[in-house]
């Protein structure tokens, strides 16, 4: 094989192209590392390709037998434990069929770098294999052709990855082109030395690099520093192919179902079809209908919507806690174990039980896991969660004290002096330590500088003679569950809460849609309201208890109609407590009222009106 400088070339062009895999996959945790498969198996086909074609072989053989060779190396990847020697057995297949699916989807809907299932690692080792046959064939037989691989994989990479391309990395592949262009020539040059002379006498005599040589040379470093400086900022960060970025919180993705915390509130989280995301089952001090699961909460109100702005999220091995410091709730809690079994979800954040504090599964899924310590969302860095993922999560559930949120100072709050004055038994409040703010509570309190002061107005006249925040909460959950609002998920394209003054104040009655909406709705009129009482609030999205697959069972199953999006507000006494502002007629989102009622045995919020201020209007 005498095309030796294209050899060297072609062989550093597939190096750096490998080396780019680094930014697009994980590290393995458990086994040999996808570098040394990916590498062993490209020097395999190689040889394969070198001997084949070197004795004479059809290329149509030799194609053959690289097929078939990386089928048994992709098999034993992804099937190892199903394999008679080197030979699949039926279940085999079927697993390699779940393996691609999953890497397909991976591919499709991920966010690089992603975990390097099995799936992945045969298909990357594939495009490998078929990289380093084509280009021994090129150097054997067609030198221009060795080259052309490398060059491929290294642009293909280099798009795949929403990492903006350095000048360093730029430069190095305008030389590598450069020196492609070169290498090739020049080998061309050296292997038609010695050939008879022409009939009209000796060709002219020339260097090393031509004329044209040098021109498609100079354009290619050209063309590739200029043209990456001047549209690199031009590609939209979450990918130019629709199935790159979601456009709304849910939808069907390729037979999977996912919801996007990242592009804000939208009204998009109407799908209510009976498509089972996933099953769970629970054990513990809470009943298994009883158990919300959260995804992660949003807790950045900009441009009329809430969003969850870009998580501090670290490896849950490297984090001492779950929860930052201040974030974790103080009150009593109820531990329970969930264990899901993944349907139809595809995402990246983890289904859980509010608040997580351990995980179990297996050792290469659980090393993937993120936590965010704002809140213990769990975020399956780098994958999608895939059908018959099952995975373990240990919580804390919080529990509300009422002899902490009745009062304070050891007094009763207004609300619960009027229900103690109308006969009801209300626990007496205890003193206890108070966090005033939760850390970074700018966040969970800024509001635009344009937003209408009649909904300030509104939130102060809704909760007028109230003192704490937790039967303000109360007021406005149950304001928001009044005959004064319709749930609904037929409403006019073009309005959501992003109108919130249009939406809920009742001079723009006559607006389409007038405190007429789904959960999103709701949720983001109540925390904005409640931030302009300077209580702190956050939007959660997640799913609502789901139902039983049998009578008294441990088992629920959670179906796309459980998706669903509430508030927490930030409580002194104990921390983070959910509210339900939204008035669903399905009654699978019990509210925070019902809960206290059934705690109580009584209402609290019938004793509203009884509260000693003339300008108390509930529901105006």
């Amino acid at each position: 094989m005498g095309n030796r400088n294209t050899a060297i070339v072609a062989s550093a062009l597939l190096f750096v192209a490998l080396a780019q895999l680094g930014g697009l996959l994980r590290p393995t945790v458990v086994g040999i590392s996808w570098q040394m498969l990916v590498l062993g198996a490209a020097l395999l086909a190689a040889v394969i390709t070198w001997t084949g074609l070197a004795y004479r072989i059809p290329v149509w053989v030799v194609a053959a037998i690289g097929l078939v060779s990386y089928g048994m190396i992709a098999m034993r990847v992804m099937a190892a434990e199903l394999m008679t020697f080197i030979l699949p057995t039926a279940p085999a297949y079927a697993e390699a069929g779940t393996e691609l699916a999953q890497a397909m989807a991976i591919i499709r809907t991920g966010i690089e770098p992603v975990v390097p299932v099995d799936g992945v690692v045969a298909i990357v080792i594939g495009v490998f294999w078929v990289a380093a046959m084509v280009t021994v064939y090129g150097l054997m037989r067609r030198p221009g052709l060795a080259v052309v691989p490398g060059l491929v994989l290294v642009i293909q990479f280099a798009v795949m990855d929403r990492t903006p391309t350095s000048l360093p990395m730029v430069l190095l592949f305008a030389a590598l082109l450069a020196a492609a262009i070169l290498a090739v020539t020049s080998d061309q040059r050296r292997s038609s030395s010695g050939r008879m002379v022409y009939k009209s006498g000796w060709l002219p005599s020339t260097g090393l690099a031509g004329k044209v040589t040098a021109t498609a040379t100079g354009l290619a470093l050209f063309g590739t520093v200029v043209a990456v400086g001047a549209f690199a900022n031009r590609v939209p960060h979450d990918g130019v192919v629709p199935w790159r970025s979601g456009t709304g919180l849910t939808g069907d993705f390729f037979g999977g179902i996912s919801y996007n915390p990242f592009i804000g509130i939208q009204q998009s989280l109407v799908s209510r079809s009976s498509a089972p995301l996933f099953y769970a089952e629970i054990e513990g001090d809470v009943a298994p209908n009883e158990v919300f699961f959260r995804l992660l909460t949003m807790e950045t109100y900009e441009g009329g919507k809430f969003f969850a702005s870009q998580p501090d999220i670290r490896p849950i091995v490297d984090s001492p806690s779950w929860h930052t410091g201040g974030q974790e709730f103080a009150g009593p809690t109820a531990g329970v174990t969930t264990t899901v079994l993944i349907d139809r979800l595809q995402m990246d954040w983890l289904p859980a039980a509010y608040a997580p504090n351990s995980l179990g599964g297996d050792t290469e899924f659980a090393a993937s896991i993120m936590v965010r310590p704002d809140d213990g969302a769990l975020r399956f860095a780098g994958g999608l969660t895939y059908p018959e993922l099952v995975y373990s999560v240990t919580s804390d559930i919080p529990q509300p004290d009422m002899a902490a949120l009745t009062g304070q100072d050891g007094s009763l709050s207004p609300l619960f002096a009027a229900a103690a004055a109308g006969g009801a038994a209300v626990p007496q409040p205890v003193t206890v330590e108070l966090r005033p703010t939760p850390p970074g509570v700018d966040r969970y309190l800024a509001l635009p500088d344009n937003l209408d002061p009649g909904v300030a107005e509104l939130a102060a006249l809704t909760t007028a003679g109230l003192d704490t925040a937790f039967e303000r909460g109360l007021a406005l959950e149950a304001w928001f569950r009044s005959d004064a609002f319709e749930y609904t998920t037929e409403i006019d394209p073009g309005h959501a809460a992003t109108d919130l003054a249009e939406w809920l104040l009742p001079q723009n009655s006559d607006s389409p849609n007038f405190r007429r909406g789904y959960c999103e709705n709701f949720a983001t009129s109540m925390a904005v309201l409640a931030r302009t009482l300077d209580i702190p609030s956050r939007v959660v999205l997640g799913f609502t208890p789901g139902r039983p697959t049998a009578p008294g069972g441990d088992t629920v199953v959670v179906t796309d109609r459980n998706a669903h999006a509430w508030v927490e507000l930030w409580m002194p006494a104990q921390g983070w407590v959910r509210f339900d502002p939204t008035p669903r007629p399905d009654g699978v989102n019990p509210s925070t009222t019902a809960q206290i009622t059934t705690i109580l045995g009584f209402d609290p919020t019938e004793y509203l009106d009884e509260i000693d201020d003339p300008e108390l209007e509930i529901g105006g």
